[in-house]
């Protein structure tokens, strides 16, 4: 992502001439080893062009869930549909409607023809992404 450096009153420690890049992403292996997870709205004050950055970042991932199942490969497959369920909310930030979500989601998914064991209640089936 190319971002115009900012100067002027309100940002008195930046020089016109300069262009900043910024650049976001997290392997699997950093984000198991170094990262710290943080609720977006648990954040705080960032510097900079910092919260603009991030704020991008959580508008892309969004977007990337509300049209695929996994875009970034968060869970283990197989999972459950309740699986997908709890991601999607926590990337949505919000609670979403199961079945809304499991008419748009299903057609992207392939059952492997399993069923979770050692939960409580009725297992529930399994699915990958296809693809």
């Amino acid at each position: 992502m190319k971002r115009e450096a900012r100067s002027g009153p309100e940002h008195p420690d930046r020089h016109d001439e300069h262009t900043v890049f910024s650049c976001v992403g997290v392997s699997p292996d950093m984000a198991a080893e170094r990262a710290i997870v943080v609720p977006v709205a648990e954040l705080g004050p960032l510097g900079f062009d910092h919260a603009e950055i991030v704020a991008l970042a959580v508008a892309r991932l969004r977007r990337e869930y509300r049209r695929r199942p996994d875009p970034f490969e968060l869970l283990d497959q197989p999972f459950t549909m309740r699986d997908l369920q709890r991601l999607h909310e926590a990337v949505a930030g919000e609670r979403l409607m199961r079945d809304t979500l499991r008419r748009r989601m299903e057609p992207l998914l392939e059952p492997i023809g399993a069923l979770t064991h050692g939960t409580m209640g009725k297992p529930a089936r399994e699915f990958r992404t296809r693809g």
